[in-house]
């Protein structure tokens, strides 16, 4: 079955709103099997609503419309779906009687314009809305069938899940799965030459890459009966990404980098001092925030003044060298610690990233073309990466 998502609503166009309706449904919508090949979002007018009903239906078996359920004249999207369908509105007493219900336990009086909520075309399932005064519902011809569902998502979700999420399941004829595969120290276009032989090669599970901060991830989907074979599916595909990319990989879904670090520290018993001077305390702040750090950082240094981390640097005394490489080497002094990092800019366009094991030192060269303020993910990114192949 093919679903289309229709977000209703001036404000999203406008940009004042985020979509996140819209993200949520499309991953249930594959939770449940189901293929979503287009979303659309369009403003409070009845005329292009209706030309995306009509747009949607030409390739989707259903459509889930949120929004536009309000009791406002603009909000009109079960009116212009019922139009779209031939199917006359009628009043339904007892939506009325509960949305009547509602305003009373807030002691607030009820609008005459709320009254339209309770207006639904003849024969629709009516979908409640324990959170609003705007209940849903779900109707059509038989052959096609439109959801509307408010817009709000404290209202969305819960109806989504108490009387869409069943209507699904009911037609679920498989499950499409996703795993995220992670990267770090390659761009996508090299990225994506490197696993040309995959993706070329695949239909299901399909692999594609995709970039974000620092990093670039590699996603791998699996359609399958049920999500034993899915999974079974996306490992093998897994398995000669994995063999591909080597220690370009780092991990999978929700592992971080910072966790590998951490991870392989705490193995070798190793404990970690930092010294930053252009990231602001990143570096340090994403390592703490991984659970049992505290048995691998040690202490950490943030300065953003030049002069001021050179004051610092003098009062290590028995340290030698300069720049990124002296940090490390105090910050590993003052701590006492088996491993010290540095961070540290060494002209406007070029970060220095230094490590100090107890058997060799490392220099890391971070080019920085961007603002600084968008460099810092992608150097931290590095710093992380440096500590986990190196280490």
């Amino acid at each position: 079955m093919v679903v289309e998502i229709i977000t209703v609503g001036t404000e999203i166009l406008l940009g004042d709103i985020v979509n996140t309706n819209a993200r949520y449904l499309a991953r249930r919508i594959a939770d449940y099997g189901f293929s979503c090949y287009r979303q659309t979002v369009v403003g409070d007018n009845p005329v292009r609503l209706k030309q995306a009903i009509g747009y949607a239906f030409e390739s989707a078996d259903l459509v889930i419309a949120t929004g536009g359920l309000g009791p406002t004249d603009d909000d009109l999207t079960k009116e212009v779906a019922a139009a779209y369908f031939g199917i006359p509105l009628c009043f339904h007493l007892p939506s009325w009687e509960r949305i009547q219900e509602r305003f009373a336990d807030r002691m607030m009086p009820i609008p005459e314009s709320n009254r339209k909520q309770a207006f639904f075309p003849i024969g629709a399932q009516i979908l409640e809305n324990p959170n609003g005064t705007a209940p849903g519902a779900l109707f059509g011809n038989g052959e096609k069938t439109i959801v509307v569902l408010p817009g709000p998502p404290s209202e969305m979700i819960p109806m989504f899940e108490n009387t869409v999420a069943p209507f699904l399941d009911a037609k679920n004829s498989g499950v499409i799965v996703s795993r995220v595969l992670k990267t770090v120290g390659i761009g996508e276009s090299a990225l994506a030459e490197l696993l040309k032989p995959i993706i070329d090669s695949q239909s299901n599970p399909t692999v594609a890459t995709y970039a974000s901060e620092g990093e670039i991830t590699v996603r791998v989907t699996a359609r399958a009966p049920d999500n034993q074979n899915a999974i079974q599916l996306i490992e093998e595909t897994q398995q000669s990404i994995i063999w591909l990319l080597g220690d370009l990989y780092y991990g999978y879904d929700n592992q971080s980098l910072e966790e590998r670090v951490v991870e392989r520290f705490a193995a070798r018993g190793w404990d970690l001092a930092v010294f930053e001077s252009i990231t602001g305390g990143a570096l340090f702040a994403a390592l703490s925030g991984v659970s049992g750090a505290t048995r691998v950082l040690s202490r950490g240094w943030c300065f953003n003044a030049e002069e001021r981390s050179r004051h610092w640097l003098s009062e290590t005394k028995t340290v030698t060298g300069d720049g990124a490489q002296a940090f490390a080497r105090a910050a590993k002094a003052r701590a006492g610690t088996k491993i010290g990092i540095a961070v540290h800019m060494e002209n406007p366009q070029q970060a220095t990233i230094a490590v100090c094991f107890p058997d060799k030192e490392v220099i890391k060269i971070v080019r920085c073309l961007e603002p600084l303020v968008k460099a810092r993910q992608r150097i931290v990114k590095q710093a992380l990466n440096t500590l986990r192949l190196e280490g």
